[in-house]
């Protein structure tokens, strides 16, 4: 499980987005909006055509354009980022 906070400068858009591995091997994005709902809500989640790694550890990062980076591996031992 991984967590990182969003938010877009200058404006009011802010979320804390939450990622975890569930029992399918599916990363999955959950995400709480702190302005318009004031609760969780799901986003995207990984193709269901990757083996992900039980026990594997995920990482996210966001940078200044916006994007988040999820890591995080495959049973093959491939490393992948993902962009959200």
């Amino acid at each position: 499980m991984a967590c990182v906070v969003f938010n877009k400068p200058g404006e009011k858009y802010d979320y804390l987005n939450v990622y975890m591995r569930n029992n399918t091997g599916t990363i999955l994005q959950y995400y709480w909006d702190f302005l318009v709902n004031d609760d969780w809500d799901t986003g995207p989640e990984t193709s269901t055509n990757y083996s992900i790694s039980s026990g594997t550890p995920i990482a996210v990062c966001n940078d200044e354009q916006l994007s988040e980076y999820v890591h995080f591996q495959l049973t093959n031992g491939t490393i992948v980022r993902g962009l959200v």
